[in-house]
């Protein structure tokens, strides 16, 4: 936890908030949580409505309103009634809304702006933080620019806006997605600061307009932690655990790992167990009903404590990511990193596959790799064999680190704009 420091007053606006509430509710939680305890006054707007418990002593910071985007359309539909309900809902967003539909925030402009509003007066803000997707978050934060010349506004995406595949932006017919593009680059003009988790996003938004760029990754989080289990001397299978979801786009490359796995219980039965936890995603949920391993073993979501309980027990962790993501570090990795174990990863070149091989911080599996050299491999790992640095320095990647960052560059737009010019 950093110490006291000395801020000007932070809005934070953000979709959803809480680590129980995905990357998008993480990202901001952790970093808003850390600043309130450093001292900074800080006020978050969210749609999320309940208090997370990692801010329930700072639930007065913490303003929620109630969504107008249709639950329908945020859940899908799950029967016959719910599929005509889905349609009216879109057929309906189609006639109010002139970009993409799957905009959660774009109903919910004129409210944030006006709890925003209240509270830069109330508070005396300074800086603003809006974050996304949903993408109006971060339009809402050029709209306040305009009526608030003072802040320091900081753009924080999440996501790819235009060029993402997401939001049924990919979709969108010319009209629509001009709309998306016009307001992509207000935002982009209006910011003193734009930051991401991920070099590919901030490549793709430089090229549409110059700025401040500025690469803030998601960080180690300080609520998981590793523990000592009470089992782990009757755990005597070599388990290798997978946390969250497997994400989609990795189904072709998840089942092949499947069928990998399933040659190793013949070679090696009883050696290895897999366990995957809070797997949400259906397609996946899918392909391990297909390929039924005796050696697999699934669980639903898990707070913090039972969570690292599993994790502190496990002997090597497992990642997939989405062809598309491999300059983005999925949260998950820095939290396996803190644990000290080797991650085994079936990625592609990129920034991640960059920090694990410097690092030594475990095994990266070729998307086409062979069931024998699998095999083989795998072995050398449960035999301690593979190379792996239990040491890693990970303190660039830790929660103070990032937020020391964060309030550093903020700090840095907030003097370059009273300067005098």
């Amino acid at each position: 936890m950093i110490k006291a420091v000395e801020s000007d007053p932070i809005l934070i606006l953000t979709g959803k908030l809480g680590t129980r509430h995905g990357v998008g509710g993480r990202r901001w939680a952790l970093f808003g949580r850390s600043m309130l305890s450093a001292g900074i006054n800080v006020q978050i707007v969210t749609a999320q409505q309940d208090i997370p418990e990692e801010f329930i002593d700072y639930k007065d910071h913490v303003h929620r309103f109630n969504s107008s985007y249709p639950v329908i359309l945020q859940k899908g539909p799950s029967s016959f009634i719910g599929k005509l309900y889905y349609r009216m809902a879109l057929m309906l967003m189609k006639l109010r809304v002139q970009g993409t539909v799957y905009d959660t925030g774009v109903l919910d402009i004129p409210r944030l702006l006006d709890l925003s509003r209240n509270i830069i007066r109330n508070h005396h803000i300074k800086y603003v933080v809006c974050t996304g997707a949903p993408f109006s978050y971060l339009y809402c934060g050029a709209l306040l620019k305009k009526e608030f010349p003072h802040l320091v506004l900081l753009s924080d995406f999440r996501d790819r806006w235009t060029i993402g595949f997401h939001y049924g932006i990919s979709a969108l017919k010319p009209r629509r997605f001009a709309f998306e593009v016009a307001r992509e680059k207000e935002v982009l003009q209006a910011s003193d600061v734009v930051t991401a988790a991920c070099p590919d996003i901030i490549a793709y938004l430089a090229a549409i307009c110059p700025g401040n760029y500025h690469l803030i990754l998601n960080p180690v989080s300080d609520l998981l932690n590793p523990v000592v289990p009470e089992n782990a001397a009757a755990n005597k299978a070599f388990t290798i655990t997978c946390a969250g979801n497997i994400g989609r786009g990795c189904e072709p490359v998840f089942e092949h790992f499947l069928d990998n796995v399933k040659v190793l219980n013949e070679r090696c039965p009883g050696q290895f167990r897999f366990v995957f936890i809070g797997n949400g995603d259906k397609e996946m949920e899918l392909i391990m009903n297909r390929t039924p391993l005796p050696n697999m073993e699934r669980h639903p979501y898990m707070e913090q404590d039972q969570l690292a309980t599993y994790l502190s027990a496990s002997h090597a962790f497992l990642l997939f990511q989405r062809p598309e993501m491999v300059n983005s570090v999925a949260t998950k990795v820095f939290d396996y990193i803190k644990f000290r174990k080797p991650l085994i990863a079936c990625i592609g070149p990129g920034m991640l596959s960059d920090i694990m091989k410097q690092g030594q911080l475990g095994y990266i599996m070729d998307r086409n790799l062979d069931a024998e050299t699998f095999v083989s491999d795998m072995i050398k790992l449960k035999d301690g064999k593979w190379p792996f640095n239990k040491d890693f320095d990970y303190s660039e990647y830790t929660l103070d680190y990032q937020v020391r960052k964060v309030l550093n560059i903020l700090s840095a737009a907030g003097k370059n704009k009273e300067a005098p010019r």
